[in-house]
């Protein structure tokens, strides 16, 4: 017994120290997670919660960043307007000024009532703010970004445009139903203290809404507009999946740095493993995921507003952290995929422009079925202000009064390096 202690000893040190290299490998590999947000995580996010927890979404408090606008005024009467639709850093200012107006708007309005199109017009002329989006939504949805518990059936009303206004001293909410085009109205609870003290802050730029400049009918009446010049940059963009960015995503994505990829004739790379994701790498920065094993069903499934944030997280954990100092990646559309599935959409935004590819023109698309993202399209981007200006773009007063107010500032990404901007007709009333 004695001679056989030593070697027990040594036996069990050697068992320790491998299984310390063990976990530090796997700590290394992502295999316990050392990123805030992995993708295994997103693809089974039940993390041990069952459907009784009530796991539909992210915790309180985490979902707000999405509700930002992409154009925003705040309006101190007599059609004074301050507003900002370019400088993405001024709109992140005024929105965290302003947020807990709209959350305090939303979660006390009284049952909304159909109004007209002249009383929406004097709410965008009376001291309030004004948030306008990249696309419709679901009232519903706002309710998640807002944590505001909007209820009644109004919740399935899709707006793109929101006021929320002092008129005659009673803080009112006011939206437009985008599908019927109806306007309607909400008595709040919001102070109007609160909004004369937040309006009093801002003074008049040169915004100003196409109605109250340009001569009618408009297709846009609403758009906000800047009557000045404003400087629109040219861009630079890069490809950044290359290096130790390459080795992070891969490592967020669970790809183990033994494993080796399938290279097809055109570079594209395809790592395959069986029971988590197949991972495919275009030589242009785009990942394609798509998930080959089901998750364990322990957690309920996500409705719409926890679709967008589990597709957020996803977005924001990867193209998110390499696409550029002063670039967003804005939630653009959500559409149903099928019984619990949801495609969701997102847009890259750089200096107020939109930025659409030759390959589908969004910087992402995002399946989430069953609360779990189940296949991920990822254009891995990185924009940069190269210090010129272009001056090719006529002004924007023009380009409003050409297109009805129906227009938006535009980059093509069609793999050039450096990128221009255009003003292009929108589809819609955008």
């Amino acid at each position: 017994m004695k001679t056989r202690k030593p070697a027990e000893t040594a036996k069990n040190i050697l068992i320790l120290l491998l299984l310390i290299s063990a976990l530090f490998l796997g700590w290394q590999s992502q295999l316990f997670g050392n990123t805030s947000v992995k993708l295994s995580a997103l693809v089974n996010p039940a993390d041990g919660k069952t459907a009784e927890d009530g796991n539909t979404g992210p915790a309180a408090g985490t979902r707000t960043g999405e509700a930002r606008p992409v154009s925003v005024a705040v309006t101190s009467g007599a059609n004074v307007h301050y507003g900002a639709k370019y400088d993405l850093g001024v709109i992140d200012d005024i929105y965290e000024n302003t947020i807990l107006i709209f959350r305090d708007a939303l979660g006390t309005a009284q049952t909304p009532e159909k109004t007209g199109e002249a009383a929406w017009r004097a709410a965008l002329r009376a001291p309030g703010v004004f948030f306008e989006y990249m696309s419709p939504m679901c009232l519903s949805v706002l309710d998640g970004w807002f944590e505001a518990e909007i209820t009644g059936e109004w919740r399935t009303i899709s707006v793109r445009r929101l006021c929320v206004a002092a008129v005659d001293g009673a803080p009112r909410l006011y939206f437009q139903d985008d599908e019927t085009k109806a306007y309607y109205t909400a008595l709040t609870e919001a102070l109007p203290e609160d909004i004369a003290r937040l309006t009093g802050k801002y003074t008049a730029n040169n915004a100003a809404f196409a109605f109250e400049m340009l001569e009618t009918p408009l297709k846009n009446p609403y758009a906000l507009i800047m009557r000045e010049a404003s400087d629109h940059p040219v861009i630079e963009v890069k490809n950044p999946l290359t290096g130790e960015t390459l080795a992070e995503v891969l490592r967020w994505l669970g790809v183990s740095e033994h494993m080796k990829p399938i290279t097809d004739k055109d570079g594209n790379e395809t790592y395959i493993q069986p029971e988590d994701f197949r991972i495919e790498l275009s030589p242009d920065g785009t990942v394609s995921c798509k998930r080959t094993g089901s998750p364990e069903m322990t957690y309920a499934p996500a409705d719409e507003s926890g679709a967008i944030e589990q597709a957020r997280q996803a977005v924001a954990e990867s193209i998110g952290k390499y696409c550029g100092e002063g670039v967003r990646v804005y939630f653009d559309n959500v559409k149903a995929a099928g019984p619990g599935s949801f495609d969701v959409l997102f847009t890259y935004v750089v200096a107020g422009g939109r930025i659409y590819s030759d390959r589908d023109g969004y910087a992402a698309s995002v399946t989430v079925t069953d609360g779990a993202v189940s296949k991920m399209t990822l254009c891995f981007r990185s924009f940069a202000a190269t210090g010129e200006n272009f001056d090719g773009l006529m002004p924007e007063m023009q380009a409003a009064a050409a297109s009805g107010g129906a227009f938006m500032l535009y980059y093509h990404d069609n793999g050039a390096a450096l990128l221009e901007p255009y003003w292009i007709v929108a589809a819609h009333d955008s």
